[in-house]
C-alpha cells in the first residue's frame, strides 16, 4: 500500500468525480455543446484558480487552499453528475438493459423508427 498525502487523496477524489460526471454526460451516448462547454469551463477554471493560488499565497497556505479547491470541485462534479443522471433515468435504464442483455448474450430489439 502506497501512502498518500492529503493533496494526492484530494486529486484522486477529483479524478473520480470527473469520471462520474463523464459517465453521466455519456449515458445517452451523446455530448451536447452545453455539456462540452461545462466540462471545459470546469477544467480551465480549476487549473487557473489553482495556478493563481500558487502564485499569490505562501507555499503552505497555497497547498491548503488548493486541497479545499480540489474538494470543492469534486463536490461540484458529483452534484452535476447526480443531476444529469436523475434527468436521464430513461437513458440509464436503457443502458442497464443493454448491458444485461449483452452479458446474457441475448439480442435487444431496436426501437422502431417513426420515419
Amino acid at each position: 500500500v502506497l501512502p498518500f498525502e492529503f493533496k494526492q487523496a484530494a486529486e484522486i477524489w477529483l479524478t473520480a468525480a470527473q469520471s462520474f460526471f463523464a459517465l453521466a454526460v455519456l449515458v445517452n451516448f451523446r455530448i451536447s455543446v452545453r455539456e462540452a462547454v461545462t466540462l471545459l469551463v470546469l477544467f480551465v477554471s480549476q487549473v487557473v484558480i489553482e495556478f493563481a493560488l500558487i502564485r499569490v499565497y505562501p507555499e503552505a497556505l497555497a497547498e491548503t487552499y488548493s486541497i479545499y479547491l480540489l474538494l470543492a470541485y469534486s463536490v461540484v462534479y458529483v452534484v452535476l453528475a447526480a443531476g444529469l443522471l436523475a434527468s436521464r433515468r430513461r437513458d440509464l435504464q436503457r443502458l442497464a438493459k443493454l448491458t444485461v442483455a449483452n452479458i446474457r448474450g441475448t439480442p435487444v430489439p431496436e426501437p422502431e423508427r417513426a420515419d
